[in-house]
C-alpha cells in the first residue's frame, strides 16, 4: 500500500512505501527505540513540561552568534553575566547581574550584584520604550567600564532606555546617562567616556495640522499613514526612531552630553547594529561605530551576498531620497571634536567585530568586506580580516582564511606589531601573527604570550543537557559546576530526546534538522509531527523552543516555536534550518523542498503519521510556510504563520514597493506581474486546504497592525470560505515582533498549543473560558471538510504576451 501526493510545476512527488525499509532505516528506528525507552525510564516521577514552565526558565544574555555568555573584567580577575527569566506572577521579566572571581573554584561561584524588572512590553506607537530590546539575545550584553563596574542598557522610571551600571563590589546599580530619548547602543572608554546613540522622538503635531488644512500625500509607504503620519516620515523612522549620536566625557552628575555631527550620514533605522559592539580607542579619543549613508554607491552591487546586492539594487529605485537603507558602514567618531566620518569605502557584513591597537592608530576588523579595489576573494565575500589605519583608511588584509574569519571570538595585542587571535573551537584554538617588513605573518603558536587566567568560567551544555556554569582550574584540570540557572529542568520535568538528523531532498541535496522525540516515545507507533521553519543555529546549544543561539533558547522565547512543550504532548517536532549554500531554486521553493522531503524521510522510518502533520513559521519563515501550503501539494493537517511577510501584492503596495523583487523574482508591473501571479502565495490561496492560524504581535502600526501585516492572506482565504483565523495578541499597541511580556506570550503560545492539539490530536482544553475558541474552530472544521470535497483547482499559467485587437494590431 502506498500514498501518493503530487504537486504541479515540477515540485517533488511523494511515494511512501509502508512495507519496504532500507537497512539504515531499521538501524535508525532501533536507535529511536533505545532513546525512547530511556526517556520513559527517566520520565518516572517527573511532571510534564508546559508553555508556562518554559517562559519562567532562565537564560544567559549572549553577546554574539558564538553565544558568548561571560564577560571578563579588564584585569581578568572577575567575570560578570546577565540572566533573563519570565515571571507570570509579576507579569513581567526579571533580569539579574551576577559576578564571580577567577582566583579559585570557590571564588568562581557567582553572587547577585543587581536585580532588575521590566514588564517586557513593546514600543509605543511612536517608537519609544521597546523593552524586548533590553532582553533579547545579543542586544544587551554587559560591558566592563573598569575593573569594578559593568554597563548595560535599562529603562528608567519614565520607561526611557539609559546606560546603566552595576558595581560588583558595592552591589549597587544606577544610571550613567539622563537622555530624554531611548539609548540604543553605547561604548565605554577610559575616564568614564561614553559614546552612545539615541532615538529621536517623533511627534504627530505637524501631521495633525496637515489633516486640518488638507495635504498632498508624499509618503510612498502606507504604514505611516495608518498611524496618522502624513508629514513624510517613514514607518521605519517612527517605529525605530531616527538616530542621533552623543559623546559624554564624564559619568559625574549632572550628566553633560554633546551631540555628534556626522558627515554624509543618513538615518540609521536598522534595529540591530551590524557591528557587534562599538569600541572606544585605548586613549579615549576616538570610537568606531556603525551607521548608514543616504546614497549607497552602486558599485557595491559587485560584492557577494544576496541581501547586500538586493539592498543596493533597491536603493537605486527609491522614489523618496530620504528613505534610509539598512546597509551600514564604519564611522570614526572623534570624541574630542564630537564629529564623525566614514572610515573607508566598504559596507559592513552583519556581525562584524573590531579590536583597537594599543597605540590607538588602527583597528583589526573581522569579518569584513574590503574596498572594491582590493579584488580579493575573501574581501568581496565579506570574509576578510583587515587592519585599518583610522587616520587614512588604508588597510592591510591579514593572512587568515575566510572560513576562520567568521569564527574569531577575540583579538589580543601583546604589542602594536603582534596579535593573538582566539577562534571559536571545541577546545579554543589560538593563533599568533606578527608584522615583519610591514606584512602580517603567522608565527609558531608555541610562542603565545597571553596568560591564561587560573580559572576559566563558561557555560557547558548540549542539545539534551540544560546549560550550567562551570569553572575549570587551568593548573589542575579540576572542574566544578558553580551555578545551575535551571535545576528543575534536570530533576522535575520530562523533556523529549533531541537528535540531529540528515536526509536527502528530491534534488539530491543533504538537509538537516533538530528532531525532538515525544517524551514517552514508543517504537512501532506513528506520531503527529510539527515542522518548525527557522534559520540556522548552533547545534551545541540546548533549546526548549527549537533553535539554538543566537535565538532565545530558554526563558521568554519562541514566540510560536514550542518544541519541548509539544514533545510533552506526544508530538514529534522537527526544526529545519536553511538550505545548503548555492541551492538551485528560489528561496521559498528551497525551503518547501526541505519540508516535503523531511516528511517523506520521517514517514519512511516509521516515526510519523502523514495525516497529522502541521507546519509553523515566524517572520520571514511564515512566508515560506504559506508558500508550501499553496504549492507543495501535501495535505498539511494545520498550519501557523506568525507576524510574517507574505510576499503579497497588498503588502508590497503598503511598503511602497520596497523589497519588491526579492521574493517573487520581479516587479509586480507589466510582464513582471506574471511571476507574482504564479508564485505569490496570496495569489494562489485557492490551493490552500490546511486550516491556517495567522497571528499578529508587532505594534508598529498600533491597532491597525492586523491590516498591515496579514490582511491580504486572511481576506482572500476568508472570501473563499477557507478555514482561516487571524489572532491578535493582548495589548497589541505594546506588542513586539519578538514579544517578551509573559501575559502576551502565554496568550500567544497557549493558543498555539491548543491549535496543534485540536487539529493533530483532536484534543481540547477543558477550560470553560476557551469554549468560544473551540466553537470557532469547530466552524473552521466544517469549512475544511466542505473544501476537501471540492475538486482541486488547476495551477494556472499566466502570459505576459501583448494583447491583440481586431485586425492583428496591438491594443
Amino acid at each position: 500500500m502506498r500514498t501518493i501526493f503530487r504537486k504541479k510545476r515540477g515540485a517533488p512527488r511523494f511515494e511512501y512505501q509502508r512495507s519496504v525499509h532500507h537497512f539504515m532505516y531499521t538501524l535508525i528506528v532501533a536507535s529511536f527505540l533505545s532513546c525512547g525507552a530511556a526517556n520513559v525510564a527517566m520520565a518516572t516521577d517527573k511532571q510534564p513540561f508546559t508553555v508556562r514552565d518554559a517562559l519562567q526558565t532562565t537564560r544567559f544574555m549572549v553577546a554574539d552568534q558564538h553565544a558568548k555568555s561571560i564577560a571578563l573584567s579588564p584585569d581578568d580577575e572577575h567575570y560578570a553575566a546577565m540572566l533573563i527569566r519570565g515571571s507570570v506572577a509579576r507579569g513581567g521579566v526579571e533580569a539579574e547581574i551576577i559576578a564571580g572571581g577567577l582566583g579559585s573554584l570557590e571564588a568562581a561561584k557567582p553572587y547577585t550584584v543587581a536585580r532588575l524588572f521590566t514588564r517586557g512590553l513593546g514600543a509605543t506607537i511612536l517608537g519609544n520604550g521597546a523593552a524586548p530590546d533590553l532582553l533579547l539575545p545579543t542586544l544587551n550584553f554587559p560591558v566592563w567600564i573598569d575593573n569594578e563596574r559593568v554597563a548595560f542598557l535599562w529603562e528608567d522610571d519614565k520607561g526611557v532606555h539609559q546606560v546603566a551600571y552595576a558595581n560588583i563590589k558595592t552591589k549597587r546599580w544606577g544610571f550613567l546617562t539622563a537622555s530624554d530619548n531611548d539609548v540604543t547602543w553605547f561604548a565605554a572608554g577610559p575616564r568614564s567616556t561614553l559614546v552612545y546613540e539615541t532615538k529621536r522622538k517623533y511627534s504627530l503635531g505637524r501631521s495633525n495640522q496637515m489633516f486640518q488644512h488638507g495635504f498632498t500625500v508624499t509618503n510612498q509607504e502606507a504604514y505611516s499613514l495608518l498611524i496618522g503620519a502624513v508629514d513624510g516620515a517613514t514607518a521605519q523612522e517612527i517605529a525605530w526612531g531616527a538616530r542621533e549620536w552623543f559623546v559624554q566625557r564624564s559619568a559625574s552628575t549632572p550628566f553633560h552630553a554633546t551631540e555628534v555631527s556626522a558627515a554624509d550620514r543618513g538615518v540609521n533605522y536598522y534595529p540591530y547594529a551590524w557591528l557587534e559592539r562599538p569600541v572606544v580607542s585605548p586613549d579615549g579619543r576616538m570610537a568606531v561605530v556603525s551607521g548608514t549613508v543616504r546614497a549607497i554607491p552602486q558599485p557595491w552591487n559587485r560584492y557577494e551576498g544576496r541581501l547586500l546586492r538586493q539592498y543596493v539594487q533597491s536603493s537605486a529605485h527609491k522614489s523618496i531620497s530620504s528613505e534610509p537603507s539598512p546597509i551600514q558602514e564604519f564611522f570614526l567618531v572623534s570624541i574630542d571634536k564630537a564629529t564623525a566620518r566614514p572610515l573607508w569605502n566598504a559596507p559592513l557584513p552583519f556581525g562584524t567585530a573590531i579590536s583597537w591597537s594599543p597605540d590607538s592608530h588602527s583597528i583589526i576588523a573581522w569579518p569584513v568586506y574590503l574596498p572594491l579595489d582590493s579584488h580579493d576573494k575573501d574581501g568581496m565575500a565579506g570574509n576578510a580580516v583587515a587592519q585599518i589605519d583610522v587616520s587614512t583608511g588604508k588597510y592591510q588584509k591579514l593572512p587568515i582564511p575566510g572560513v576562520d574569519a567568521k569564527e574569531i571570538e577575540g583579538v589580543l595585542w601583546p604589542d602594536a606589531n603582534t596579535i593573538e587571535i582566539e577562534l571559536d573551537d571545541e577546545h579554543v584554538k589560538r593563533m599568533m601573527l606578527q608584522k615583519h617588513a610591514g606584512q602580517w605573518v603567522q608565527i609558531d603558536g608555541a610562542h603565545l604570550v597571553h596568560p591564561e587566567t587560573r580559572i576559566r568560567v563558561d557555560l557547558h551544555q548540549d542539545a539534551n543537557t540544560p546549560p550550567a556554569l562551570y569553572a575549570v582550574d587551568a593548573r589542575t584540570g579540576q572542574e566544578e559546576m558553580v551555578f545551575d540557572p535551571n535545576p528543575d529542568l534536570r530533576t522535575n520535568f520530562t523533556l523529549g530526546k533531541v537528535k540531529f538528523i540528515q536526509w536527502k531532498d528530491d534534488l539530491g541535496y543533504t538537509r538537516e534538522g533538530r528532531l525532538f522525540l515525544p517524551v514517552h516515545y514508543q517504537p512501532n507507533h506513528r506520531y503527529p509531527l510539527v515542522i518548525q521553519s527557522a534559520s540556522g543555529d548552533r547545534h551545541e546549544d540546548f533549546s526548549l523552543y527549537g533553535r539554538g543561539a543566537p535565538g532565545a533558547t530558554l526563558g521568554p522565547g519562541g514566540p510560536v516555536y514550542l518544541a519541548q512543550p509539544l514533545a510533552n504532548q506526544g508530538i514529534v517536532v522537527l526544526e529545519i534550518g536553511t538550505p545548503p549554500a548555492g541551492y538551485p531554486s528560489s528561496e521559498a521553493d528551497a525551503r518547501m523542498r526541505g519540508y516535503t522531503s523531511a516528511i517523506k524521510y520521517l514517514y519512511s522510518i516509521g516515526l510519523i503519521d502523514c495525516a497529522r502533520v502541521g507546519i509553523v513559521g515566524f517572520s520571514r519563515n511564515g512566508w515560506h510556510v504559506e508558500y508550501a501550503l499553496a504549492f507543495s501539494g501535501f495535505p498539511f493537517a494545520a498550519a501557523i504563520a506568525d507576524d510574517n511577510i507574505d510576499s503579497g501584492y497588498f503588502e508590497a503596495a503598503m511598503m511602497g514597493w520596497a523589497d519588491r523583487e526579492r521574493r517573487d523574482g520581479s516587479e509586480p508591473f507589466g510582464a513582471g506581474l506574471k511571476d507574482w501571479l504564479e508564485h505569490a502565495p496570496t495569489f494562489n490561496v485557492e490551493h490552500i486546504r490546511a486550516p491556517l492560524l495567522l497571528m499578529v504581535t508587532d505594534s508598529f502600526a498600533g491597532k491597525a497592525a492586523p491590516l498591515a501585516m496579514q490582511w491580504e492572506m486572511f481576506s482572500r482565504l476568508r472570501h473563499l470560505n477557507k478555514p482561516v483565523e487571524l489572532y491578535v495578541i493582548p495589548n497589541i499597541e505594546r506588542g513586539d515582533h519578538h514579544p517578551q511580556n509573559p501575559t502576551q506570550l502565554l496568550a500567544l503560545q497557549e493558543r498555539t498549543m491548543d491549535w496543534w492539539l485540536y487539529w493533530l490530536k483532536d484534543e481540547r482544553d477543558p477550560d470553560k473560558l476557551k469554549r468560544q475558541q473551540y466553537a470557532a474552530w469547530d466552524r473552521l472544521r466544517i469549512l475544511r471538510d466542505q473544501d476537501a470535497k471540492l475538486p482541486a483547482p488547476p495551477y494556472l499559467q499566466w502570459t505576459a504576451a501583448p494583447k491583440r485587437c481586431t485586425g492583428g494590431k496591438s491594443c
